[in-house]
């Protein structure tokens, strides 16, 4: 047979090669299928289908299985089936197996997967249905209680819709200390001079720009220092790029054009918890040594597997079948907030629970930051303005400048000696 040279449409976390009637099925360690015990239960798999196991070939990149190359074919169709049930999508994104063309490609499209002849021959393994598998996940249920949601009136509606939302504080509070492990490790990283970066497609994806835009006016952030990826880029900021998703590949290049590094924390972001551009993206980071955090909205999430910290907030179904952009959503919004004040509070950008942090860019600002002074030192307004003047803009030197008693510059090197934290300053005894 000839050498099978490349795999198309997303499949670059797979090989296969056919020589002298043998064919080498190798899973790299780049995917989901850097955990060896899902490769070894896939390959478990085509023993159980009457597949020939010749040889299973391992090594720290890759896992590999030699069987007959005249059952590829089969073989071929039992893992499309595996990994798809499995929700695995790294490894064969692709649901429906064709023939190669001219260049020993593997074609593969969307439509007519699996057939069920492959249903049959993967069934007495034990493996659920796909109705099976996407059920499981708490976000794609149906729930009874809003089975008449088009028979309501529009009050009707937003009272079922107010009802649920109630439920999202609630599943956030049973998160809060995988959430506060989560502020931590951002904060050493931070420390260590790295930065936060969220991950995400879709829903996920905005929100997380979102945080990370408000950064920079809210704390003063350098720009970079708080970033988000959402899947598909910019484009996908104002339209829908969900097909975007479903490339883990993707999730690489762009955490590489970031420079992610081993000083730097990741948040990957997925409703489901099975989203292949933010697992890709976890795995990358993983492989990096940077940071790993995955934020999700079903119980024993995929990507849990792959973050030091796994923050789970399980919102259970919508009131709007599958759209996680209402309950789940709003649960993220909740632990980014969280996630982004409480390291900007541990990092010392608050003072009691003012942001004298803050950029003051527009009029809004520079008002809330001289109240901000008014609420610190007692002054009156006509005071606190002339003071913000003469520190240059600064809140925070300028509290300094009036509780020390001490011109600007002097407040300034105070600042940078205390490492901007404001209250180390004032508590300090001279």
């Amino acid at each position: 047979m000839d050498i099978l040279k490349r795999m198309k449409n997303s499949l670059g976390y797979s090989r296969i090669e056919c020589q002298d009637n043998v064919a080498k099925v190798s899973l790299l360690g780049v995917g989901v299928f850097s955990n060896q015990r899902i490769a070894c239960q896939m390959f478990r798999t085509l023993s159980d289908a009457g597949i020939v196991i010749i040889m299973v070939i391992t090594s720290e990149m890759e896992i590999s299985c030699l069987i007959p190359g005249d059952e590829l074919g089969t073989a071929i169709q039992v893992l499309c089936t595996m990994s798809f049930l499995l929700g695995v999508r790294s490894f064969l994104l692709p649901l429906h197996f064709g023939a190669t063309d001219e260049d020993d490609e593997i074609i593969l499209c969307l439509d007519g997967w699996p057939p069920q002849s492959c249903r049959e021959q993967v069934g007495h393994t034990g493996v659920e249905s796909m109705d099976t598998i996407w059920t499981r996940l708490q976000t794609e249920q149906a729930s009874e209680r809003y089975r008449d949601l088009d028979e309501h009136s529009t009050l009707g509606i937003l009272r079922l819709m107010n009802e649920a939302d109630k439920q999202v504080p609630l599943a956030v509070e049973r998160a809060l200390p995988q959430i506060a492990r989560a502020v931590d490790l951002i904060v050493e990283r931070m420390h260590g001079g790295g930065r936060l970066i969220y991950l995400g497609a879709g829903t996920s994806g905005r929100l997380a720009v979102l945080d990370a835009a408000e950064c920079p006016p809210t704390f003063n952030t350098p720009q970079g220092l708080v970033w988000a990826v959402i899947a598909g880029g910019r484009q996908a900021m104002f339209e829908a790029v969900e097909e975007s998703e479903d490339h883990p590949e993707w999730a690489e290049r762009d955490l590489q054009s970031l420079g992610l590094s081993n000083q730097d924390v990741l948040v990957g972001i997925a409703a489901s918890g099975r989203t292949p551009y933010v697992i890709g993206g976890l795995q990358y980071a993983e492989r990096v040594g940077a940071g790993r955090i995955s934020l999700c909205c079903n119980p024993d999430a995929i990507a849990s597997r792959y973050a030091q910290v796994a923050i789970e907030v399980v919102t259970g179904p919508e009131v709007l079948m599958g759209s996680t952009r209402m309950k789940a959503g709003t649960a993220q919004k909740m632990v980014l907030n969280m996630l982004s004040t409480a390291t900007m509070v541990r990092l010392g950008k608050v003072y009691q629970n003012l942001m004298v942090d803050l950029r003051a860019t527009n009029e809004k600002l520079v008002e809330r930051s001289k109240r901000i002074i008014m609420l610190a030192t007692g002054l009156e307004y006509v005071d606190a303005a002339k003071l913000l003047a003469d520190a240059g803009g600064s809140v925070k030197t300028a509290i300094v400048m009036h509780e020390k008693h001490v011109p600007r510059e002097q407040a300034e090197d105070l600042l940078a000696a205390a490492q901007g934290r404001l209250r180390q300053v004032l508590e300090r005894r001279e």
